[in-house]
């Protein structure tokens, strides 16, 4: 090597291993650990949020000859809360030179994965609150760094979320971007942006499902002076291109300038329809759409708390067709012609036809107070040409003639004073959709438009076996559409006679449904009538009511029908008030129902009663009930209460698992099966038992008295009294309960017998398995009836030997009492020779005077010698 070459190329080898060194050892320095224990803490501070990163990378080879910055794995935490963001990776390039100079220039900004989700917490908070903390912390002013030129920002995959707690959702399932930016006095923008799935919700209302749009732009925005001047931007939302132009200023004042324009001068029908709901517009793949559709609107004014902007907004359609795949019929003549104001819409044009069928319709709404519309639609259509044009779900079908000639004027917020005029004629309609448990199978009448009211007349439905007819008006119907929280509910008042109402076909057989169930806001009187009513297995004969709905209470009053070959009287009402927990309360008394198809058929009543298969005969019964549901409307058990009473006029009781037992426990086979003279007792349901009191039955020679309890768990508990003919003792000694009644003897067996009637009386404890009851003598009672026939006992002694002694007082009385009379009459006839002379009668008088004193100091003498013997 010659001496040049070496000179050369020694400075070479040197510089280059100084680089060498310096680059390995600015690689060492700022490792991975370093640069995550510097990052993390200053991207804390700055958003006020935990940060985590997986891993931080420092390049000058990937980005060369820029240099390069990495991350991968960052994610922005939220207290108590799911995470507000991620980014997959990151990765920022800048010249070298340009980060010693007063203008900063990033070559490149890549952001893979983005995703921000801000979601609601709770308490009208989101995910987004408390980032960045207070305002005292936020960033300086980016003009501090002078100038900043971006030459290429990238996003891939991102995906963008805001829900909140009133239910408006925003969403961007896949977002891409290219944008350039220079920022300095000023900020351009230009480039493209694309969101794949972009949905918006608000209200309750779809405003746009599954979007495809794409954004080119060309802005300046001057943060100084707050605007923002849109140049040659457009955007295209799925079919449709739209032209955007115009200014917005002051967005950080309380008030917002806007002057904008909004443009598709070249839009079609197919463009149009791309932005309409899916579920308004179906199967919009294969569908042919021609026909020019034209938008053109201004959005210019103020924007702030208290203000709007004015729009002044033209909408058109000319030669429209539609025509969906397959189908061999179009919609065609599809006319628009709208232009929507601060102050009114109006609808000068709208029209369209189809097989045959015709539509039209001009209108006008005038922002109030009050806000008034007035309208006119036509329409004539034969409904089974329907799915010639426009595809129906499978299993769907329709037939028959409406004619709509209608027109209506008035002020929408007040409903009583709106004016309709017209007629809807239905004719033959029939209609079938595996949505409804049973098809219409025809329906005709008139709604006739009379002023303020609709009247419904010559109504006549049938559907399976179910018919109906119907009369009746409506009135306040506009308040169907007004969202005025004082404006009148509409009421209907009519009559609906049935000659069969079948419900059990009209119910849906799938019940997982779990929708709650919602009443209309109706206020509605109907007398009801039909000839036969079925539901439920349950047949009714001759059933009336008189149904009244209001504040999502269904009330049936004056209800009578026959059933189970008696008779059924009362009243119940239905409250949706809370939709997942629908109640019904009623009083209801029947009367010589046959108990047999009674209890098999009711098996709500009958888990509680459990007298299917065991009663047969005629019973009478009156009660009060109240229980909740869910939203299937199945009864929650454990909320039924229930009170009322109970009584058999004739029938018999076999096989009752209590009647076996008492039959084997007392030997007495003719318990098994009773005839019934009567039966009479009280009763409530709670708490998922039967209480039943005061049950007195009688059967032949055998007499039940029973109280306790019985519930939906078979657990039975009662006491119950057994009162059996004299002829019955020999069986009670020779059954089980003979065991314990042998040992009794004198006063204790005299317990056993009514000294009334001489019939032998049991108390007994029934208690267990409602199947299999465990029965025992109810020593309790026992004891306290020998306490009493003891004392009873006792009583009647005392009372037969005081009875003796009155009887011998009286009687010596009643002779001391003669004795006296005796004497005193001698004493008087003893003198009685000197009658009839003058001088006799005064000594006679004397005498007799001295004998009543005479024989009353003897009589007292007697009755105290009486006294102290």
């Amino acid at each position: 090597m010659t001496p040049l070459k070496k000179f050369v190329l020694i400075p070479v080898i040197v510089v280059a291993a100084l680089l060498v060194t310096a680059v390995a050892g600015l690689y060492l320095y700022l490792n991975d650990a370093r640069l995550r224990g510097l990052i993390e803490p200053a991207l804390e501070s700055a958003l006020a949020r935990d940060v985590t990163l997986e891993s931080v990378h420092l390049s000058l080879f990937r980005t060369f000859p820029n240099v390069g910055f990495g991350a991968e794995g960052l994610t922005i935490h939220t207290p108590d809360g799911p995470d507000l963001a991620s980014i997959d990776g990151f990765w920022v390039a800048a010249p070298l030179s340009s980060l010693f100079g007063d203008e900063l220039r990033i070559s490149a900004i890549e952001l893979i994965g983005p995703r921000i989700l801000i979601e609601p917490i709770g308490e009208g908070r989101t995910t987004l609150d408390g980032l960045g903390g207070d305002a005292d912390n936020a960033p300086a002013d980016s003009s501090a760094f002078g100038s900043i030129q971006l030459d290429y920002i990238s996003v891939r995959d991102g995906v963008f979320a805001y829900a909140d707690e009133t239910g408006t959702l925003f969403a961007i399932a896949d977002l891409d971007a290219e944008l350039r930016a220079t920022i300095d006095e000023t900020m351009a923008l230009s480039g493209y942006a694309e969101a794949a799935g972009l949905t918006y919700e608000s209200g309750g209302l779809v405003y746009a499902s599954e979007w495809d749009l794409r954004l080119d732009v060309d802005a300046v925005a001057d943060l100084t002076a707050e605007t923002l001047r849109l140049g040659s931007t457009r955007l295209r939302a799925e079919n449709l291109d739209i032209a955007l132009a115009g200014e917005v200023a002051g967005w950080g004042q309380e008030r917002m300038a806007i002057d904008l324009s909004i443009d598709a001068p070249d839009g079609t029908v197919q463009g149009f329809l791309s932005l309409l709901p899916r579920g308004l517009v179906k199967e919009l793949d294969g569908l042919e759409a021609r026909g020019a559709f034209s938008l053109a609107a201004t959005i210019k004014g103020e924007y702030g708390e208290d203000v709007m902007p004015a729009l002044d907004a033209r909408i058109g359609i000319q030669d429209g067709f539609i025509q969906y795949a397959d189908l061999p019929e179009a919609i065609t003549d599809l006319a628009l012609d709208a232009r929507i104001t601060d102050e009114q819409v109006d609808i000068t044009r709208f029209s369209a036809a189809a097989a045959g069928n015709t539509l039209a319709a001009t209108g006008r709404v005038v922002n109030g107070p009050p806000t008034t519309v007035d309208a006119t639609f036509a329409m004539n259509a034969d409904l089974s040409t329907i799915p010639r044009f426009y595809p129906l779900d499978s299993g769907t079908t329709l037939a028959g003639a409406i004619e709509v000639d209608a027109r209506v004027q008035g002020p929408v917020d007040n409903p009583q004073a709106l004016e309709a005029e017209g007629t809807a004629e239905l004719k033959g309609v029939r209609y079938t959709s595996p949505d409804l448990p049973q098809s219409i199978d025809a329906l005709d009448g008139v709604i006739r438009l009379d002023r303020a009211v609709i009247r419904l007349e010559q109504f006549a439905l049938r559907a399976g076996q179910t018919d109906a007819t119907l009369s009746g008006a409506v009135t306040n119907y506009m308040s169907f559409a007004s969202s005025a929280p004082d404006a009148p509910s509409p009421a209907f008042t009519g009559q609906m006679h049935s000659n069969l109402l079948f419900a059990d076909e009209l119910i849906p057989e799938d019940t997982t449904d779990t929708e709650p169930l919602d009443l209309p806001d109706l206020l509605m009187d109907v007398t009801y009538t039909a000839d036969r009513l079925v539901y439920s297995g349950i047949e009714l004969a001759g059933a009336r009511a008189v149904i009244h709905l209001e504040d999502d209470i269904l009330t049936m009053s004056d209800m009578s029908a026959a059933m189970f070959d008696g008779q059924l009287t009362g009243r119940m009402s239905f409250s949706t008030q809370d939709p997942l927990n629908p109640t019904t309360e009623g009083a209801i008394a029947v009367d010589g129902l046959v108990a047999e198809r009674f209890f098999t058929t009711m098996e709500t009543i009958n888990r509680f009663a459990k007298l299917a298969g065991f009663f047969e005969g005629l019973f009478d019964s009156e009660a009060r009930f109240s229980l909740r549901m869910d939203s299937l409307l199945n009864p929650q058990l454990e909320t039924v209460q229930a009170s009322g009473l109970f009584g058999a006029r004739e029938g018999s009781l076999t096989g009752l698992p209590i009647l076996e037992e008492l039959s084997v426990y007392t030997g007495l086979a003719e318990l098994r099966s009773l005839k019934l003279n009567d039966w009479s007792q009280s009763f409530s349901v709670a708490g998922e038992r039967l209480d039943i009191r005061d049950l007195n039955l009688n059967a032949g020679p055998y007499t039940m008295q029973l109280n306790g309890s019985q519930g939906l768990d078979d657990q039975i508990d009662y006491t119950l009294r057994l009162i059996l003919p004299a002829s019955a003792s020999d069986a009670l000694l020779a059954a089980p309960v003979g065991a314990t009644l042998r040992p009794l003897a004198g006063v204790v067996n005299a317990a056993l017998v009514d000294p009334a009637t001489g019939r032998i009386v049991l108390d007994l404890l029934a208690q267990g398995a409602f199947g299999k009851p465990a029965i025992r003598l109810n020593t309790d009672m026992m004891k306290t009836r020998l306490k009493a026939h003891a004392s009873a006992l006792v009583t009647g002694v005392r009372q037969e030997a005081q009875a003796r002694l009155d009887s011998l007082a009286r009687a010596q009385k009643d002779a001391l009492e003669q004795e006296a009379r005796s004497r005193l009459e001698n004493l008087v006839k003893g003198d009685s020779t000197a009658a009839g002379s003058p001088i006799a009668v005064p000594a006679v008088d004397s005498l007799k005077s001295k004998g009543e004193d005479l024989v009353k100091d003897r009589l007292k003498g007697l009755l105290n010698r009486k006294k102290n013997d």
